[in-house]
């Protein structure tokens, strides 16, 4: 149907549109998301009255429902997979995260705070720290 005459139809039924006992027979095509591009403001202003009479009275609920139900699912889908999502990123799920116990300067010096200088400048030796972390890799593995 042509722009021209979809126009005029819109106009039609707006012009013949009984207010106080309206008849939802005869909708224009689209209704009531019809193009109202070449109607005049007080066309729009009608036209829009009738889709609030149309919304409150008849079919309309049941279109604004469904539109809020598909709406909802959507917004809970996206919600449900971002969560799945953050949950994928920060489990261990392919191995990538792995405990380790490895040795530390300072958690060593708490552990011998009761022996002497000559015992504790022997920590300080690279070899040692080095074994003690391979040993807490080889551990967790």
């Amino acid at each position: 149907m042509s722009r021209d005459v979809q126009v005029k139809e819109l106009k039609a039924f707006i012009n013949s549109f009984n207010y106080p006992d309206p008849s939802w027979e005869n909708l224009p095509n689209g209704f009531p998301n019809c193009d109202t591009r070449g109607l005049t403001p007080q066309e729009e202003g009608l036209f829009s009255g009738i889709q609030l009479i149309w919304y409150a009275n008849h079919g309309g609920r049941q279109a604004l429902y469904r539109r809020f139900a598909q709406s909802m699912v959507l917004f809970i889908a996206m919600v449900a997979s971002g969560i799945m999502l953050r949950n994928i990123l920060v489990s261990d799920m392919f191995g990538r995260v792995v405990e380790v116990n490895a040795a530390t300067v300072s958690g060593t010096l708490r552990s011998l705070s009761g022996q002497s200088f000559e015992d504790r400048d022997s920590i300080f030796d690279p070899t040692s720290i080095l074994e003690s972390t391979v040993s807490g890799l080889m551990r967790s593995k």
